[in-house]
């Protein structure tokens, strides 16, 4: 048992869940997910189901509302199971795509898509590696143009955790072109049955 200042009740019984789910659900199957490349969405909505999904999301939103700690404690526990495809994929989820949203996602965005999000019936990825340049953003090539009350993207990314099972995507893209290259970049939620949008392995 991991013992520190910082552990309060709340942590411990966040610990205390993420390994028994661990331990019951993912210690034993995970290595039939790491050859296929992918993890059981079903397995994603259990977890949204039981509310790890909604640790650092607000009361108001049907989170918890707890700070960085949480997710700490929820990564380093689901780590446990050796399984770093399974580790990635939630934690993608949660703490790099989620915030996305949370910090900079309208009233109306939040009210739309993060009910889902908690239970995991909407996933989430994050886009901004592109094929010719990786994640250096300076020589990102995907543009986002004004299209009426959205945006018209055009480009390609590359090696997106959870892209091929993600139904919204937050892809980076310029929006742009007069300034310094690593400035005027957009972050773009982009519903996974967009017209036009393809995602494949």
């Amino acid at each position: 048992m991991t013992a520190t200042i910082y552990e309060t009740e709340d942590l411990a019984a966040i610990r205390s869940q993420t390994r028994r789910f661990v331990e019951e659900k993912v210690i034993g199957r995970g290595d039939e997910w790491e050859v296929a490349g992918e993890v059981p969405r079903h397995l994603m909505e259990e977890m949204g189901k039981i509310g790890f999904f909604g640790l650092r999301v607000p009361e108001e939103y049907g989170g918890i509302g707890m700070g960085e700690l949480a997710s700490v404690v929820f990564a380093e526990d689901l780590g446990r199971g050796t399984y770093g495809g399974f580790t990635a994929t939630a934690i993608v989820h949660t703490d790099l795509a989620m915030p996305y949203l949370l910090n900079y996602g309208s009233h109306e965005q939040k009210s739309k898509w993060l009910p889902d999000m908690l239970t995991g019936e909407v996933f989430t990825a994050i886009g901004v590696t592109e094929p010719d340049h990786g994640s250096d953003v300076a020589g990102m090539r995907t543009t986002a143009t004004r299209d009426g009350d959205g945006y018209r993207l055009n480009g390609s990314k590359l090696y997106i955790t959870n892209g091929g099972i993600a139904n919204l995507l937050f892809i980076a893209a310029k929006t742009n072109t007069d300034v310094k290259p690593s400035r005027g970049i957009t972050i773009v939620a982009v519903p996974g049955d967009a017209e036009g949008f393809s995602a494949s392995r």
